[in-house]
């Protein structure tokens, strides 16, 4: 096993030497891992496939002189095999480098990746949004407010150690800030007039009056190749509605009002 592995890196150091741009190969020989297509143009090549690897990786910082470099554009090539290829560098000149041959995820592979809260916080550009009634630069301070978010989950992408993950955040639970020192936690994230549910009755007249949601995920994630597995711990988000003023109703008397009651 360990000389099929050997002959399968081996023959694609072969390839990836003299396979020229625009072509493709298929290595069907005995022995090999699967199959390596290269493709491309006078410029570059690109590898795709799957192949094996020595256990032993190279060392980080060699060069083409040394063997073989540990990294490749900045990512580490775990689970990968190493090979060299030619390509035109930025100044015109045919060169040689290598590049990563990443081999598919096994499942223990994938099993092997986290995610936790903090790099789902980093995914969640935005939180669940928020909504109010009446909308407008002014609301009445004897009518009540109404607000309400999304209960809708995310689905984000990212990838970690090479491997793609799927992550999905739902939320759990909402607190909304009235904007006058005081709130409400809730599992529901509220509805617009007629059904709403959550609302405040504010006490007096007040300016630049911002309600915000802070709302509470938890997530899951999914490596390719891998099972779903909770992530650690929860994440927070918070979304903000436009300002407005509390003001009251004011009743001015007019002389029809006042002929009316005999005046």
């Amino acid at each position: 096993m360990k000389r099929a592995r050997i002959a399968a890196a081996v023959l694609l150091l072969v390839l990836a030497n003299v396979l020229p741009a625009g072509r493709a190969y298929s290595n069907d020989k005995e022995g090999a891992t699967g199959t390596v297509m290269a493709e491309g143009s006078d410029a570059s090549i690109t590898l795709t496939g799957r192949s094996s690897t020595e256990s032993s990786a190279p060392s980080s910082g060699a060069g083409p002189s040394g063997g073989q470099v540990y990294r490749d554009g900045g990512t580490v090539c775990g689970g990968g095999t190493l090979v060299q290829m030619p390509y035109t560098d930025a100044n015109g000149q045919e060169t040689t480098g290598w590049k990563c041959m990443k081999t598919a995820v096994t499942p223990s592979e994938a099993d092997s990746v986290v995610v936790t809260a903090t790099d789902v916080s980093r995914l969640m550009v935005e939180g669940s949004g928020l909504w109010r009634q009446p909308p407008g630069p002014e609301a009445r301070v004897d009518i009540i407010v109404i607000a309400y978010t999304s209960p809708d989950s995310r689905t984000l992408s990212t990838t970690v150690a090479g491997v793609p993950v799927t992550v999905t955040a739902t939320p759990v639970s909402y607190r909304f800030h009235w904007g006058d020192g005081t709130a409400t936690t809730t599992t529901d994230q509220g509805a617009p007039y007629p059904n709403h549910t959550v609302y405040h009755d504010y006490t007096g007249t007040r300016s630049n009056v911002v309600i915000t949601v802070t709302t509470t995920w938890e997530a899951t994630f999914t490596p390719e190749g891998g099972t779903s597995q909770p992530v650690t711990g929860t994440i927070t988000t918070t979304s903000s509605a436009d300002p407005f003023d509390l003001v009251r109703t004011v009743t001015y008397l007019t002389d029809d009002a006042e002929e009316a009651q005999g005046h």
